[in-house]
């Protein structure tokens, strides 16, 4: 699949950035990469389904079962809670605000049409952005702070850097790397800072 740019020409940007950095810390998600068509950049990424698996949104889930959505939550905390919460505190390390109920939801095997997993985390284009923190609302819980919001997960997301993270990659805006690594410091991550580089300990 390619995506290209929407109203901001940073966005494939951000979407590859965010994607380096869940896969540093070994969190599923789609990988994109960069490429670039007639001198427009865009992000590529492999398809998520397949003959044998679906993708049901949390939307579709919500809409076709008639849950209240805070009873939602408890059922997907009861049965997927490792990957909901590596999703909650993932949105908080790249200030994503963009969780709302389409951009997030379930593997169903289409054989019997059973609940598999969480599918990998998609979507990433409106993260990283110069002026948005952590302390602004999150898609997922109305009234509740990004930050508020992974404090509750951070236990069970148990997340640990697994590869080297360059930050060289916020060149597009190195106003973002304070801040970011404010927000690693708050969750407890271990790293072995040199050269610009994080590196896991």
């Amino acid at each position: 699949m390619l995506k290209g740019q929407n109203e901001c020409e940073l966005s494939p940007i951000r979407e590859y950035t965010a994607s380096v950095i869940l896969d540093s810390f070994n969190i599923n998600h789609v990988r994109y990469l960069l490429t670039q068509y007639k001198g427009i950049t865009y992000t590529k990424c492999k398809c998520m389904s397949n003959n044998k698996i679906s993708i049901v949104t949390a939307y579709d889930m919500l809409q076709s079962y008639g849950f209240d959505y805070l009873s939602f939550i408890e059922f997907v905390k009861d049965n997927f809670l490792d990957d909901f919460s590596k999703m909650c505190v993932a949105d908080y390390i790249l200030c994503n605000t963009d969780r709302h109920e389409q951009n997030w939801g379930f593997y169903v095997d289409n054989s019997n049409m059973r609940i598999i997993s969480l599918h990998p985390l998609f979507d990433h284009d409106n993260s990283l952005i110069n002026g948005i923190d952590e302390n602004v609302d999150t898609a997922l819980f109305e009234g509740r702070s990004l930050l508020e919001v992974s404090d509750e997960f951070m236990s069970t997301a148990n997340l640990i850097l697994i590869k080297p993270l360059y930050l060289s990659l916020f060149d597009f805006d190195r106003s973002l790397i304070e801040p970011f690594m404010k927000r690693l410091d708050h969750l407890g991550i271990k790293y072995k800072f040199k050269n610009n580089i994080l590196y896991p300990v």
